[in-house]
């Protein structure tokens, strides 16, 4: 050994190099070791999902049961009396429930609307459907080609108007108007004189190109065409307008013009005015109909277009949760319907009944009171965290600690007591479950581990609660898309207590996710 450490003390390099082979091998294979981390996916699936509450309770002899409604009513019939024999579920008194009963028709109603528009979609066009609306397009291009036809005529309208307006109604107030037009009065701005003069020149050209144009314009004229012939008459008139304003201010400053003749002289730019403006005006309404036809053309179309081509997935999909959401409004319904009736949680006798035809009962008044048939049940107390899951009627797994987890009995949840119970700091409240069956090896005393289930989901869409992000009272899952992952917003519903969660809306059946994407 000494000698061994010698050798190490007189040459110091190797040291240092054992040294920084170790520590780049550690490097590499730490390196390493995060590029062969891969990514855990999981597969939506469709399936059954519990939610359960799980206490310890202790087997005690039965008591009487105090029966009351969950909601305030008018009570309108009673089915059981004092010493009447009940059988579990039976109902035994029943509140006024029809406006509950309308909602609920009309909820139901509004899922077979929504299931008939989902097959609708699934379905596709009907081949009457598509008809129709080929009747519809051909019907609105014809009105569009008639309303096309109409254009020659306005234009040739629009037209004589204008050469009217410029040749005849003004024709007195000009000489030699389509060579050398002048003026035949004098001006006593010689800048208005100018431009007067100027612009009859350049409305004769524009009236002899225009003129020209029209020659050329017919009813089989392409549409193209005619569209560019009504934007040439817009741009024309407005020429002959704005010409007519320079006419009528050179007018006003007539200086040669007794009173009458300037009079007179004004009245005829005023009504060469009224004369364009009426064309430009019957050209504007052409255009406005022309557009307004051409937007119904290109609505049909793009309706046929859609019947042809069918629903798209994400149609599909949307239609699908109007179905899944007008379905979960009728169990709500449902739901508040059934406070309507007061059943009997187990098979006993009654042994008190307080209510009245007509009488206005309140939540938790006690209407009724049952004794068991059975000599046994279980009393547990609940925390108040999972009170709010809790109902009369839930069903209960019941295992023994005498008999271990091998022996099955089942149960419901037959009383809930209003008053808490404060266990080590804890506020909690003592819950009552009958066995369904008597069974002899039952012992008052022994301890009860208890399952209560207290919602379920028999047809959901189920992925692991870890696998769903939440962000600002949102919720997302990293959908597996090709080599990578998108993002996608989900819609969930009941958390079960295996550690699941539901997708109502978001996911369909078989999409990979991460399962753990924090």
């Amino acid at each position: 050994m000494k000698k061994i450490f010698h050798k190490a003390k007189q040459r110091p390099w190797l040291t240092a190099l054992a040294a920084i082979a170790v520590l780049g091998a550690g490097l590499y294979f730490g390196l390493s070791g995060k590029k062969e981390i891969s990514l855990e996916t999981v597969r939506a699936e469709q399936g059954e999902l519990f939610q359960e509450v799980t206490v310890t309770g202790r087997v005690v002899p039965v008591s009487d049961i105090a029966l009351a409604f969950e909601k305030s009513g008018r009570v309108v019939r009673i089915n059981a009396d004092v010493s009447d024999q009940v059988s579990e579920g039976q109902v035994l008194v029943e509140l006024d429930s029809e406006e509950v009963s309308a909602q609920l028709r009309q909820a139901e109603a509004s899922v077979s609307a929504e299931k008939a528009k989902l097959a609708e979609l699934l379905r596709g066009a009907r081949t009457e459907d598509v008809r129709i609306k080929e009747t519809e397009l051909q019907k609105a291009g014809q009105d569009l080609a008639n309303e096309y036809a109409s254009v020659p005529d306005v234009l040739q309208d629009a037209y004589t108007k204008a050469d009217d307006a410029i040749r005849k109604q003004i024709n007195s107030l000009f000489t030699s108007e389509d060579t050398t037009p002048q003026l035949t009065f004098s001006v006593s701005n010689s800048q208005k004189k100018i431009d007067a003069e100027a612009g009859r020149l350049l409305l004769s050209a524009v009236l002899i190109s225009w003129q020209n144009e029209l020659l050329g314009v017919s009813v089989s004229s392409p549409q193209t065409a005619l569209d560019s012939a009504l934007a040439n008459a817009k741009s024309r008139l407005e020429e002959a307008r704005a010409f007519l304003s320079v006419v009528m201010d050179a007018t006003l400053s007539a200086s040669s013009l007794d009173a009458d003749t300037k009079t007179a002289y004004l009245g005829y730019v005023s009504t060469a005015r009224t004369n364009v403006n009426t064309a430009l005006a019957a050209v504007n309404q052409q255009d406005q109909e022309l557009s307004s036809q051409k937007l119904v053309v290109q609505r049909i179309e793009n309706e046929l277009a859609l019947k042809l081509a069918g629903a798209s997935s994400e149609e599909v999909s949307a239609q699908q949760a109007k179905v899944e959401q007008a379905q979960a409004n009728v169990s709500v319904i449902r739901a508040q319907l059934n406070k309507s009736f007061l059943r009997s949680p187990i098979r006993g006798t009654v042994t008190e009944q307080n209510a009245k035809v007509g009488q206005i009962v309140s939540a938790n008044q006690t209407i009724m009171t049952v004794i068991s048939q059975s000599n046994l049940e279980v009393d547990a107390n609940v925390p108040e965290a999972d009170m709010a899951k809790l109902q009369i009627g839930n069903a209960v797994r019941i295992t023994l600690d005498a008999y271990g987890d091998e022996v099955l009995f089942t149960g419901k949840v037959v009383r809930i007591d209003p008053a808490e119970t404060v266990i080590e700091g804890v506020s909690t409240y003592k819950t009552t479950i009958q066995f369904d069956t008597d069974d002899v090896r039952i012992r008052s005393g022994m301890t009860a581990n208890l399952d209560i289930r207290t919602d379920e989901r028999l047809n959901a869409i189920v992925i692991p609660q870890r696998s769903v992000i939440s962000r600002n009272g949102r919720k997302f899952v990293l959908v597996a898309a090709g080599s990578g992952t998108e993002e996608r917003e989900i819609q969930t519903g009941l958390k079960g207590s295996d550690g699941n969660i539901e997708v109502v809306s978001g996911l369909v059946p078989g999409e990979l996710i991460l399962r753990s994407p924090q």
